[in-house]
């Protein structure tokens, strides 16, 4: 048996292995997964819906923190570009003084 097969075999057990966890998670009759099974459909839609809600979780959780990303370095821009002005004033004002004397 080759390595590709062992690892498809092994994600195929994974796979079904969350699957009746998620199934079990719910409260059908029972908690295998089979074309046989009258609730098939429901059982089909079921995890549809909670896979599309992580997803989407995943992606609301992704794009704030791209926005906490934005912020933050949106704020250093502002907080460089106020030290630098700050070093500007501060160095007009010794330039000043250099003048006077």
């Amino acid at each position: 048996m080759n390595m590709m097969m062992m690892t498809r075999r092994r994600v195929k057990q994974l796979f079904d292995a969350d699957k009746q966890v998620m199934l079990a998670e719910r409260s059908f009759h029972t908690s295998t997964f089979s074309y046989n099974d009258e609730d098939y459909m429901e059982k089909m839609n079921y995890l549809c819906r909670r896979v599309l809600d992580k997803k989407q979780e995943r992606q609301r959780d992704k794009k704030m923190w791209r926005i906490c990303l934005q912020k933050r370095s949106y704020g250093a821009a502002i907080r460089r570009i106020q030290s630098r002005d700050m070093m500007m004033k501060v160095e007009i004002s010794h330039h000043k003084d250099f003048q006077r004397d």
